[in-house]
């Protein structure tokens, strides 16, 4: 009878063995990590080390919604929308259709709000992207080739033009900024350094280029260049490849993973170029509690339309998962305290602040 009861014993613990064994089967990373002309290059094949479970380990959970279909004037946003938020968690709103920026406190409350249409220097002619400077002075785009400076009571302070049009724009953690330029005659992507006072340094080491030559003006990939900490990212629009460089522009890593994509066309119509099926992978990307990468990708795909996930990778860049977000949802900042705020396209433009739950277990973010 003994004998027997240790053979059963001896059983179970072999089940469990042989369990945990295929559970790190399935977790076990595929992928390369080598240097190349000394930048890393990594590359991500294969489900992730979440797996099957990625969708399920993920969890986003709504601490403030601002954006009403009727109501108060104030929360009434006419998209698309800009973010950004400051170290008090006060929310800058630049709604771009009603020519307006807004502030509101952490708890969603409004503060105050400025600015209408027009040519004047407190008036928007076509606002497009905004940020805050070390001084925490509101920066906005106007026109893609003016800057106008707001206080932190909303008072204009400054306008500064430029002598180049621009798609966004964004500071570094040094005071400069780094301006995303438009590329004349083809698809891609570039940037400028700019002091604090608006004066040019150099360009940034890279402009990328893809896709068809155009007979018109160009363009570039919303957010396709972005920047987290001492980082500054660049996610390629026409394939999956994140770069990652140091803020004078050395490149330090390559991040890459395979999925398929539909190849470029160009639509013309007796010689005449009518449209072009593109694909657009671009980011921007963000950092979670300095473990978790995060890239943010919108992929258009002919016959599929647009489809928005937020790839997760572990400090070193190993692929873990995606998640799938809602239809017409994108996400535009994580805060300094590591929330999350997404911004709904339609029916009505609202802004959405979460917080972002991980389930813990076979989530391994890397040592």
């Amino acid at each position: 009878m003994k004998s027997k009861t240790i053979s059963v014993v001896l059983l179970h613990l072999l089940f469990v063995i042989g369990t945990l064994s295929c559970t790190h089967k399935e977790i076990e990373w595929k992928g390369t990590i080598k240097e190349e002309d000394g930048v890393t290059v990594i590359k991500n094949s294969g489900k992730g080390l979440w797996g099957k479970e990625a969708s399920e380990k993920i969890t986003f959970k709504e601490t403030l919604s601002l954006g009403n279909e009727e109501g108060d004037e104030n929360y009434m946003f006419f998209g698309p929308i800009r973010l950004a938020v400051d170290d008090n968690l006060n929310i800058y709103v630049l709604d771009r259709k009603n020519y307006r920026l807004l502030k509101f406190d952490k708890d969603g409350n409004f503060i105050w709000k400025t600015g209408r249409q027009g040519q004047g220097p407190e008036e928007f002619q076509a606002p497009h992207d905004l940020a805050l400077n070390p001084a925490g002075e509101i920066v906005i785009l106007d026109s893609r080739s003016s800057i106008k400076f707001y206080g932190k009571n909303g008072s204009f302070l400054k306008l500064i033009k430029l002598n180049k049009t621009y798609w966004d724009l964004m500071y570094l953690p040094d005071g400069n900024l780094l301006l995303i330029t438009v590329i004349e005659d083809q698809l891609g992507v570039g940037a400028d350094y700019y002091s604090n006072e608006l004066k040019f340094i150099n360009e940034f080491p890279i402009e990328y280029r893809y896709g068809p030559k155009l007979p018109y003006l160009g363009g570039t990939s919303d957010r396709a260049i972005s920047c987290f900490g001492d980082r500054v990212y660049h996610s390629l629009p026409d394939k999956y490849e994140i770069r990652e460089y140091d803020l004078e522009g050395n490149m330090l890593r390559k991040v890459k993973r395979k999925i398929n994509l539909t190849p470029f066309k160009l639509h013309k119509e007796k010689g005449v170029l009518k449209s072009i099926t593109m694909r657009d992978i671009s980011g921007p990307c963000f950092t979670y509690e300095d473990q978790i990468f995060i890239n943010s990708i919108c992929c258009f795909e002919e016959g599929a339309g647009r489809v928005e996930n937020l790839d997760f990778f572990d400090s070193k860049r190993k692929y873990l998962g995606s998640y799938e977000l809602p239809k017409n949802v994108y996400l535009s900042v994580v805060d300094s305290e590591d929330n999350f705020y997404f911004i709904q396209r339609s029916p009505v433009p609202r802004v959405s602040r979460c917080m972002l739950e991980i389930k813990s277990g076979s989530d391994r973010r890397g040592d």
